[in-house]
């Protein structure tokens, strides 16, 4: 692998950001197993279970973030629509209030938008979106995306899949579970833990309690694998401009706007995003991009840096080889420890990360090495593979409505559940151990949504 190495500085902070930021990674780098809409999913499961980590934000939350996988960052509180309903994101009909944006050029609708309010926010005037999770306001795909659910909804009532707003918030929850199990699981995870979490006919035997939060590893480290798999551009959109239809591209640098309205040019055709772009690998070199994050000057966030000081702030994720084996020590006990994957060698961690040699490898960086040099970076390796599905697992089942029963996954259970939607759901989807089984399913809900 080629490894971007600058000068190291004084400080171990700034040698390892020097080393990970790359300039040179570019669209001809390996691409990971997972579509880049996996990417983003994999954000909206973050904001939906990990309360914020920047303290900057603390005071945007508009609730209480909980360690379970049911969608209260759009729906907030189970079953309580009065917050909604006050914040002007939900109507009095049970639809979601969503604001639909036309080209007056062509006179169609281009995208939607969530209502916005003005603020000010650390000084500066902002267009802050109505939501209950700001965070999903953060870049333009995970706003569109929240969004996009947000409108499965409000079409599930509209053709009669379901008839109040209860109804249609049970089924999306259902049908989110299932794309998290289906996409992201599927494409993110090795196959052999995969297979064990959602596809055995016996309960896993590796589970970690999320009962009051998920745990420190998930949401400082191990979870963080993302930020590698981001592209440098994307593919968002096909302009409408005779007498051919083009494709119209951005780069990840602009898609870094919050607290704004989205722009037409910005607007995404996620049939279109989902066909055009694939992941980049996971490994330890993150797009330039990725270490200037924001609007404002003087709040721009260095992607490394933040998971760097986030995973060497907490003594147990300081030294990834160490807490590899505490982990497979701590489940010693039963008959699967086999899933967390050998334990790197320092030879294998400073092929990739010269700068580490002899030195402790953080939690974060030591799950991208994994990553690399146990599955070629197209997944994640056994340790992350566990541990992420172990909190995932969990964070479902803990759900007043869960895919996942006492006796596990059940994949047709699952789209049983969807009731009459789930005709819709899987229309045209391969056997369930296709490699695009998932992709369908996530293709269909687009589909339904536009229609």
């Amino acid at each position: 692998m080629q490894t971007c190495v600058g000068e190291v500085g004084s400080r171990n902070i700034g040698a390892v950001v020097t080393q990970m930021m790359c300039s040179s990674r570019s669209q001809t780098n390996v691409a990971s197993d997972a579509n880049a809409i996996v990417t983003y999913l994999g954000q909206m499961i973050a904001h939906d279970i990990v309360k914020a980590t920047n303290p900057r934000e603390f005071d945007r939350l508009a609730n209480q973030i909980s360690p379970t996988l049911n969608l209260d960052s759009i729906y907030g509180k189970e079953d309580d629509t009065a917050e909604l309903t006050e914040k002007g994101i939900l109507k009095t009909d049970g639809y979601f209030n969503i604001i639909p944006k036309t080209d007056t050029t062509y006179t169609k609708t281009v995208g939607y938008d969530f209502p916005r309010t003005d603020d000010t926010i650390f000084g500066n005037a902002a267009r802050v979106a109505r939501t209950m999770e700001i965070r999903n306001d953060e870049n333009i795909i995970i706003a569109q995306l929240t969004l996009s659910w947000m409108r499965l909804h409000n079409k599930l009532l509209e053709f009669g899949y379901a008839t109040n707003f209860n109804e249609a918030k049970r089924l999306v929850v259902t049908i989110f579970q299932i794309i998290c199990v289906e996409l992201v699981c599927a494409s993110l995870f090795s196959k052999k833990v995969f297979n064990h979490y959602f596809r055995s006919t016996m309960p896993p035997s590796i589970l970690i309690n999320v009962t009051n939060a998920v745990p420190d590893f998930f949401s400082l480290a191990t979870f963080r694998f993302g930020h590698s798999m981001v592209r440098d551009k994307y593919v968002i959109s096909r302009g409408a401009k005779p007498p051919k239809p083009f494709k119209t591209s951005v780069d990840t640098k602009d898609i870094f706007q919050k607290h704004t309205d989205l722009k037409n040019s910005h607007y995404i055709d996620f049939a279109l995003f989902v066909r055009e772009n694939r992941a980049f690998g996971i490994d330890t070199r993150l797009i330039k991009a990725m270490g200037q994050i924001g609007q404002s000057t003087a709040h721009k966030t260095n992607i490394v840096q933040r998971n760097v000081i986030a995973s060497t702030g907490l003594a147990e994720l300081r030294d990834g080889q160490q807490f590899h084996l505490d982990k497979i020590s701590e489940f010693a006990h039963t008959d699967n420890q086999d899933l967390f994957g050998e334990v790197l060698s320092p030879a294998q961690i400073q092929a990739s990360f010269p700068y580490y040699a002899n030195k402790q490898v953080p939690l974060w960086v030591y799950i991208l090495i994994e990553a690399e040099k146990t599955q070629g970076s197209r997944r994640l390796g056994g340790l992350a593979s566990t541990l992420n599905c172990a909190v995932i697992f969990n964070a479902i089942q803990s759900t007043y409505t869960s895919v996942v029963s006492n006796e596990g996954y059940k994949p047709n259970e699952a789209i049983g559940a969807c009731g009459a939607f789930a005709e819709e759901l899987t229309r045209g989807a391969p056997g369930l151990n296709d490699s695009q089984y998932g992709l369908y399913l996530f293709n269909n809900i687009i589909r339904f949504i536009n229609s």
